[in-house]
């Protein structure tokens, strides 16, 4: 729901808060629920200190929409986007928090500047002292 300040997506610094998740370490994002998405950062967050999270930047949802919406059936692969997506590896200490919270999930989105909405995972809020906050990306 938000980037937690001090959390490692914070000290990142690439994420931003609007921008949509696609995957975490791999896995895809796009379908999943709001508690399915927290559930899976979680998982990983879990699994190991390193996550991979690919994403789109705020700035370039309405191009990456438009793309999308082009596939066959609205299969994605990830490859064919990287113009509009993002990496990010973050390293998060043990016990300690990526450094954000997300919004969205399936039946729920974020209205683009043109007024239609896109389905998705989005980052609500980056905490600038956590991974993600000093890595400057998210």
């Amino acid at each position: 729901r938000s980037i937690i300040h001090g959390g490692a997506i914070s000290r990142d610094g690439r994420i931003a808060v609007g921008d949509c998740i696609l995957s975490i370490n791999e896995e895809s994002t796009i379908s999943l629920t709001n508690a399915q998405a927290r559930a899976m950062l979680r998982r990983h967050s879990l699994i190991g200190p390193d996550i991979k999270i690919t994403y789109v930047p705020a700035e370039h949802l309405e191009e990456f929409r438009v793309s999308f919406g082009q596939q066959a059936g609205g299969i994605m692969a990830l490859d064919i986007f990287s113009s509009y997506t993002g990496r990010v590896e973050l390293w998060r200490e043990p016990s300690k928090s990526l450094g954000i919270s997300i919004v969205g999930g399936r039946g729920m989105g974020s209205r683009l500047s043109n007024g239609e909405v896109m389905r998705g995972i989005f980052i609500k809020h980056v905490l600038e002292d956590s991974p993600a906050g000093k890595n400057g990306t998210l």
